[in-house]
């Protein structure tokens, strides 16, 4: 006789709708989902280890505490397995009464939990540790951190490798989830004795969880997509990316090698990154990807030259290799000759950058900015827009030296033909600003990617009035008088057309008249508004009306 294997399927006690056997009801799922951008959660066992350090009570002998309970309850009703205990205080308050202190302790704002364990933590020398996907895929990384005053060693409950680790997760295209947790690996020993006398142990396991999900090895203290505790890791990423469990390596036959070399030969060729010489180290920034060539010329070691780069996922990259690695006798001169080649491609820009009139081997073309440009500071002169074209000039820049006379500066810029924007280098701008203040628009890269492009022209009228001097603050020494001159300076030197100087001081009233802390701004804005209006007003032409047609 057959029988069919019938389908597990339970009827939901919330809607009421048959579900399969894994299937979580859409009520309950939606909610678990919103626990997790959930801006007034609480993680309790994170406030509940918090005040453990605080009054030195063995955090792992409580949770051991815990499950004996748990086990005890179990016994009680072992015979009707259809029963089952539900803690919705009693774990909480058994935490209380051990640590004296009122429940209300172990709820608060998860920020304030964040910065207590951010004043608490140190990072490991040890360093950190990939986490991977079954194909290599990199899907996380963490790093060994400790608690002051706090060591799991001195605690039965943990054995010797449970520790605390900060870890970042992917949770989407440059997203990532922030979390400090306690890692451990615990089985409760249960011992059992029969009538007769006879013994039995079993090894339970214990999942500690959240509404996000339970683990057996680990318990999420603290977590979080932005803030100090990222902050924290990405701070401390920057000194460990270059170690060997965090540093992902590729041969010279990769893609990844070719494709970065292609990146590296290009812009240094053009002279769109930066680089800087010390001993046998080459270092450069291309967009946000710090770039460090290591030459070592020591044949008993390889006879190395090593690329390292720090990627925009704050991961690191190696190419090359140290030494081959199924013959360490073998002379790596040919595996090495691109990054030969490349490095005296560097040497020689290095040699050109100092002279700026012959950077390349023709002179470079003139292109003067007046206030109507953008200057952006950045690391490189790579557009974020992979496909955008920039074009080495030099560039001559009028600044306002110290007795406020217009001078022209030689500066090397990169023009991007698609944003129309100036790219220069950090070190490049500082020389330029001892010599006087651009008038142009000046911006940061980090900084020009929040401004709206509504604002554009806005912002550079401001950084232009600004060089010159005109400002509206409190403390400012300006006199009215001395505030309008500039004005009218602006308009008369071309720097400004008449009504381009009305719509930027309209547009600034406008703007910030809602804003209670600009009322004094606003008084003297609407003030500059009516002179310039009057403002050689019996020079404009006046036009003869003849006939209006609506």
């Amino acid at each position: 006789m057959e029988y069919k294997r019938m389908e597990y399927k339970r009827r939901c006690a919330v809607c009421r709708k048959l579900h399969d056997r894994y299937e979580r009801c859409p009520i309950v799922e939606e909610k678990i989902k919103k626990y997790d951008t959930f801006s007034k959660k609480n993680f309790l066992m994170g406030n509940i280890l918090l005040e453990c350090i605080k009054k030195d009570v063995d955090f792992g002998q409580l949770l051991r505490e815990i499950a004996e309970l748990n086990e005890e309850d179990y016994e009680c009703f072992v015979i009707e397995n259809s029963n089952r205990i539900v803690y919705l205080e009693g774990m909480l308050e058994y935490f209380a009464v051990s640590l004296d202190c009122s429940s209300m302790k172990f709820t608060k704002d998860f920020k304030k939990t964040v910065e207590e364990y951010v004043e608490l933590m140190e990072v490991e020398l040890m360093g950190g540790e990939l986490l991977c996907e079954d194909d290599g895929s990199v899907v996380g990384v963490e790093m060994e951190v400790s608690l002051k005053n706090y060591y799991l060693e001195n605690n039965a409950f943990f054995p010797r490798w449970s520790g605390f680790r900060l870890r970042r997760e992917s949770v989407g295209r440059k997203k990532y989830q922030y979390s400090l947790v306690l890692a451990f690996d615990h089985r409760l020993e249960v011992e059992r004795v029969s009538n007769d006398k006879s013994k039995y142990v079993s090894s339970k396991i214990y999942n500690w969880s959240n509404l996000s999900g339970h683990s057996w090895n680990e318990i999420i203290l603290v977590s979080e997509s932005n803030g100090k505790l990222a902050r924290f890791f990405e701070e401390n990423l920057k000194w460990m990316w270059q170690d060997d469990d965090l540093i992902r390596k590729y041969g010279y036959e990769s893609e990844k090698f070719d494709s970065w070399m292609k990146k590296l030969e290009s812009a240094t060729a053009n002279g769109l990154i930066e680089w800087k010489h010390w001993k046998q180290y080459y270092s450069s920034t291309y967009r946000d990807s710090d770039v460090e060539i290591s030459s070592n010329e020591d044949s008993s070691k390889g006879n190395s030259k090593l690329i390292d780069i720090r990627e925009d996922d704050g991961l690191g990259i190696r190419l090359g290799y140290e030494k081959f690695p199924d013959n360490y006798e073998r002379d790596l001169t040919k595996e090495n000759q691109r990054i030969n080649t490349l490095v005296k491609m560097i040497d020689d820009s290095i040699v050109r950058k100092k002279q700026l009139l012959n950077y390349r081997e023709a002179p470079l073309t003139s292109k003067k900015l007046n206030y109507k440009d953008v200057i952006v500071i950045a690391k490189s002169m790579i557009c974020y827009h992979s496909k955008h074209t920039v074009i080495p000039y030099k560039g001559i820049v009028e600044l306002l030296n110290k007795e406020n006379k217009k001078i022209n500066y030689e500066i090397y810029v990169g023009y991007c033909v698609e944003c129309q924007k100036y790219y220069v280098f950090k070190d490049d701008y500082y020389k330029m600003i001892e010599e006087g203040r651009p008038l142009c628009a000046i911006y940061w890269e980090d900084e020009l990617k929040k401004k709206a492009k509504s604002e554009s022209f806005f912002c550079k009228s401001q950084s232009v009035l600004n060089a010159m001097g005109y400002n509206v603050k409190a403390d400012s020494s300006l006199q009215v008088k001395e505030r309008q001159q500039i004005l009218v300076d602006a308009v008369n030197s071309g720097m400004f057309e008449f009504n381009d100087l009305l719509n930027f001081l309209n547009w600034l009233i406008q703007t910030r008249m809602p804003q209670q802390k600009y009322e004094n701004a606003v008084k003297k804005w609407k003030e500059d508004l009516e002179f310039i209006k009057r403002y050689n007003s019996d020079k404009r032409n006046a036009v003869e009306i003849k006939r209006i047609n609506i």
